[in-house]
């Protein structure tokens, strides 16, 4: 990427790290600073107005292009739901980290309506609160990556949407020249221009990505957007947080990976499954213990299916996949099952075999649960995977007891 600016020589003495006042600079950094630590400095730090990069593992900001204004715009409501974090009563969100573990079987990803390798990351703050503009605002952190057939390259944003505002909308824009203007009922307006990226394939980078929104943390006055690619580098886009004032009403935060615009679906191969993980904490650092609050905000999509949500040591995963889990287990003596316990393509057809230890043993029946499951003493036998399944296979001893 051109870069179009020289290097801004920042020890990041405004840097907050958990909460506490951090100095570090970008030569000791390059030297000695884990990909982790790394990130969660870049994640906290504070970055000016407008389009910046880090390469890891130096912590100097570069000034790098911007992209145009996004051509396709997120939207307000849909049908699919999805697992947010909701902080506890009276406690508001100053920065909110998303990341991906657990992935499974991820060969490619496409858009139905967008193509191959697009796909949308959003960390969405919950709808209908006040700000200055309308009493149904609502605030997106959002990267696009506008895959092979849009042009293969990606942009880092903040969107500000006045939902269901109707037609005018307010004139003159919030700031930076970049006005409201008028989608499908709601008005949108990113204030400045997005941060240009090279597109990251979700096949080959899901599980290197962290991505974080804040609003106004350690006091910047910011909201800012950060993209980081595991051991390669971390980019940023920042606005004032006077457009909507998040920080003051932010309890509610959803992150996962969607389709790139309006109504639209990523979709995955067959049988994978994902968690995503998310981190909140306050604008001071102080982290927090959300709750799981499954809801509806965005109108993009993934074909998963929602499983379960927890909540561990302050960070909030839930698991989703396009798949059923097949549990595999034995009861009795002696022998081993197949295939192994795992994520099947929903309604495809799995065979299931009880293989008995050498000796005077004998496979005797299946007992199965779930939709699609197999009770009998057919070996092999096969079940349909229409809901999670759990099978256990039964063996005996055939031999008599010797005198």
């Amino acid at each position: 990427m051109t870069r179009v600016g020289p290097i801004l020589a920042m020890s990041i003495v405004s840097l907050l790290v958990l909460g506490n006042a951090a100095t570090l600079s970008p030569e000791a950094s390059a030297v000695s600073l884990p990909w982790e630590q790394y990130v969660s400095i870049m994640q906290h730090s504070v970055v000016p107005h407008g389009c910046f990069e880090s390469d890891y593992p130096s912590t100097a900001l570069v000034p790098t292009a911007c992209s145009p204004p996004s051509k396709i715009i997120p939207a307000v409501g849909g049908s699919s739901y999805d697992e947010a974090a909701k902080a506890p009563s009276s406690t508001y969100i100053g920065i909110e980290n998303g990341s991906f573990s657990s992935t499974t079987g991820i060969t490619w990803e496409t858009d139905a309506t967008y193509g191959k390798n697009s796909y949308s990351l959003q960390i969405n703050s919950q709808v209908g609160f006040s700000c200055s503009w309308s009493t149904d605002c609502w605030e997106q952190f959002v990267y696009q990556n506008y895959g092979d057939t849009q042009g293969s390259y990606g942009a880092l944003a903040i969107w500000y949407i006045l939902a269901n505002y109707g037609s005018p909308c307010p004139s003159g824009g919030p700031s930076g020249g970049i006005p409201w203007y008028y989608y499908q009922g709601s008005c949108y307006s990113e204030v400045s221009q997005p941060t240009s990226t090279p597109s990251y394939p979700l096949s080959t980078y899901i599980s290197k990505i962290e991505f974080s929104g804040s609003s106004d943390f350690g006091g910047s006055g910011n909201d800012q957007a950060t993209l980081c690619i595991k051991g390669v580098k971390c980019y940023f886009s920042s606005n004032t947080d006077t457009v909507m004032n998040l920080h003051n009403v932010w309890f509610v935060g959803e992150y996962n990976v969607l389709g790139l615009g309006d109504g639209s679906t990523a979709e995955f191969t067959p049988a994978v499954a994902i968690t995503p993980n998310d981190n909140e904490k306050t604008t001071t650092g102080t982290a927090i213990t959300p709750t799981c609050d499954r809801i509806v905000y965005t109108a993009e999509a993934n074909n998963m299916t929602l499983y379960s949500c927890s909540v561990v040591s302050n960070t909030l995963s839930f698991t989703e996949a396009n798949a059923y889990y097949l549990t595999m287990q034995t009861s009795g003596c002696c022998g081993t099952v197949s295939p192994s316990s795992g994520w099947y393509p929903a309604k495809s057809s799995v065979t299931i075999t009880g293989t008995p230890s050498p000796g005077c043993y004998s496979f005797y029946e299946w007992t199965g649960s779930g939709s699609g499951s197999y009770t009998g003493y057919n070996n092999p036998a096969t079940v349909t995977m229409k809901g999670a399944i759990t099978e256990t296979g039964d063996f005996v001893h055939l031999c008599a007891p010797s005198h």
